[in-house]
């Protein structure tokens, strides 16, 4: 684990720069960012894992994909209305 090795040499580690760093691009492009962290907690509170079992490339698992994907339905349908785009959604399930 990470946090356990930088102890280990006594460096500080935090795991919110590179989103911190994210969030400072996004807005000098004017580019919309998605905080996907929250739909993942959700998962990770309700029981699921968040990534294949036995899966080496950390592919997100079906709960997770499907928490980050509504996710990101709900904030890009709303970027779409406040434009005065309609949305139409298709269910293939």
């Amino acid at each position: 684990d990470v946090e356990e090795i930088a102890q280990a040499v006594q460096v500080q580690v935090s795991p919110d720069v590179p989103w911190d760093v994210t969030v400072q691009v996004s807005q000098k492009l004017g580019i919309p960012l998605v905080d996907l962290r929250p739909a993942l907690e959700e998962v990770k509170v309700n029981g699921h894992p968040l990534q294949l079992e036995g899966d080496p490339f950390y592919h997100y698992s079906a709960a997770a994909s499907r928490q980050c994907g509504e996710r990101l339905w709900a904030e890009l349908s709303s970027l779409l209305a406040d434009r005065g785009m309609q949305v139409a959604i298709v269910d293939n399930r």
